[in-house]
Order: C-alpha cells, then sequence, then structure tokens
C-alpha cells in the first residue's frame, strides 16, 4: 500500500588526543553518536477506499568520555589502563500510543590490560574489565588471558581464554505498545559468553599465511523473545484478548562449538585475497540452533585504486 515507509539515520562525531613519550603515553576521546528511526504504515482500509496510517518513532543520542594510558613498566611491558563514561538518552513510541517514552542510561567503566613479551617466542597477556550501569543491579566483572607462542620461524600459536558480556537494552527492558502485542519484562539480567579459543597460523611464504583454529563458548542468560503462558492474557486490541511477548534471560546456558580456517594472499601492503571457512555447533536451544547456519564460507579482496594516494 503506498504510503508505508521507514527512514533510519545515523551520525557520529569525535575528537581524540594521543600523545606522549616511549615510557608514557596517553589517549583521550570525547564522541558522540546519534540515530533515528521513523515508521509509516498503512494500517486500515477506511470505508471511503482512504487508509488509516499509524507512526512510530526511536531515537537515541550516546556521549562519552575516555581516557586511557599506556605505560612501560620494564623492558618489554606495556600496562593500560583506562576509564570511561557514557550516557545514553533513549526515546520510542510505538504505533499505537500517543506520546514517546523516555529513558536515560549511564554507565561507568574501567579495565586494566598488561601484555608481556617474556621471551623470544612467549608473550603473556591479562586484562580485567569491570562495567557499572546504574540501571542495573549487575556489576559485570570480565576477565581475559591470553598466551601467545612462536614454536617456529613463521609459525604462531594462540591460546585464548575470557569472558564478554552484553547489558540488554533499553528497548528489552522497558518498551511496551500500550499492551497491543509486547509488555515490559521487569528486571533482565547482562548477557555472559565464556570463551576458550586456540589458534594456530602459518606463513607458507612471504606472501602466503594459513591459518586454522577452533573455539568453545558458553552462552549463559541470553535475551530471548517469549511468549506469555497466563491463564488470562494481558495484551491485544482489546486488551485481555491475547497472550503479550515479552523478553526474558534465558534458564539455558547453550553451547557453541566451532572451528575455522583461513587462506590468505598478500602480495602487497594494500593488496589481499582471502578465503575462509567456519563450521559451529550449538547445543542448548532448538530455536537458536535452527536460526544458526553451521557452516560458513566467506571471500573478500582488497585492491588499491590510486596507489600514489596510498603511499
Amino acid at each position: 500500500v503506498p504510503g508505508t515507509n521507514f527512514l533510519d539515520a545515523r551520525g557520529f562525531a569525535e575528537a581524540r588526543y594521543e600523545g606522549g613519550s616511549e615510557r608514557v603515553n596517553v589517549m583521550a576521546r570525547l564522541y558522540y553518536d546519534a540515530s533515528r528511526y521513523e515508521g509509516t504504515y498503512a494500517a486500515e482500509l477506511l470505508p471511503d477506499n482512504g487508509v488509516r496510517y499509524e507512526r512510530e518513532f526511536g531515537g537515541a543520542d550516546w556521549f562519552g568520555l575516555e581516557a586511557k594510558g599506556r605505560f612501560a613498566l620494564f623492558a618489554h611491558n606495556q600496562l593500560s589502563v583506562g576509564l570511561e563514561g557514557q550516557g545514553q538518552l533513549v526515546a520510542q513510541r510505538a504505533r499505537n500510543v500517543s506520546s514517546a517514552e523516555k529513558r536515560q542510561r549511564f554507565l561507568l567503566s574501567a579495565y586494566l590490560l598488561d601484555e608481556w613479551r617474556v621471551t623470544s617466542w612467549f608473550t603473556l597477556t591479562a586484562g580485567l574489565r569491570i562495567d557499572k550501569y546504574f540501571d542495573l543491579s549487575a556489576l559485570p566483572v570480565t576477565p581475559r588471558l591470553g598466551l601467545v607462542f612462536r614454536p617456529y620461524r613463521g609459525g604462531l600459536l594462540k591460546v585464548v581464554g575470557g569472558q564478554a558480556f552484553r547489558a540488554p537494552n533499553t528497548y528489552e527492558l522497558y518498551f511496551s505498545d500500550g499492551l497491543a502485542s509486547f509488555r515490559p519484562p521487569g528486571l533482565l539480567s547482562p548477557e555472559t559468553i565464556t570463551t576458550f579459543e586456540l589458534e594456530h597460523t602459518h606463513d607458507i611464504t612471504e606472501e602466503l599465511r594459513l591459518t586454522v583454529g577452533g573455539y568453545f563458548n558458553m552462552i549463559d542468560r541470553l535475551v530471548e523473545l517469549a511468549r506469555d503462558e497466563e491463564r488470562l492474557p494481558q495484551c491485544g486490541v482489546p486488551v485481555g484478548s491475547e497472550q503479550c511477548f515479552y523478553f526474558r534471560n534465558s534458564a539455558n546456558r547453550i553451547f557453541a562449538v566451532g572451528a575455522e580456517t583461513a587462506l590468505r594472499w598478500q602480495p602487497g601492503r594494500f593488496t589481499l585475497v582471502e578465503f575462509s571457512y567456519a563450521y559451529v555447533q550449538l547445543r542448548g536451544s532448538d530455536d537458536i540452533s535452527r536460526m544458526t547456519p553451521s557452516h560458513v564460507f566467506a571471500a573478500r579482496a582488497l585492491v588499491p585504486l590510486l596507489m600514489s594516494a596510498c603511499s
């Protein structure tokens, strides 16, 4: 039906400073991100052959300041210390709701990362990050440990273990369309993933590189879309005629086991061709397994058009 359309817009700006010496390096950046969405829907054909339209809106402004210092504690060791503060202003209006719902979110993050080249063939990296979302009770602490070996010239072996998290966004936490189909979920916890990776890179020639790797992931409290099974429905038009959709944390732990391989040819600094293949198996959620491809092939090429502009 003519008149149905969607508009997505995105803009960002960043100011960055870097400076220092061989032993101490500092970086600071001030940033701003903006996103806007507006949708117009042809909702109903009227008796006079006219059309009734419904509109919805979503917008967000993110702003923040990050400062990081990098220090040479002793020979072949680098310690990075960082602190970041961020604010989020979000507004959204569903189709059948007259006014926009506005939310604010603020968070603080601090992190440490130490890189130590113990010997010419062994490098150790260890990191820790803490994030505080002031609208969530959880305090995610995410560690990381990496071991890098050079067993022979042209070979590189990496062993990595760590955790990461994703906080539920304001849409998942608070969105409601006036109980036409959605209801707010209440309290949600951050998603977490624990990862173990093993990767080996072998330089066949100076231009040709082969990489193979495998990983094992454990995903907890995944945010998923669900439908109520209440005796008395709470949503619908009129209200109470249908069960509500809502977001919840999955009670199941999801396991992912995968392997990857890539062949990369780079005959010049700005020219490369790469082919890769990945295989993954998921356990713990039949719905997610059905939506996730087990085999992924990819190919990419990078060729400079103006060498003089690249040099």
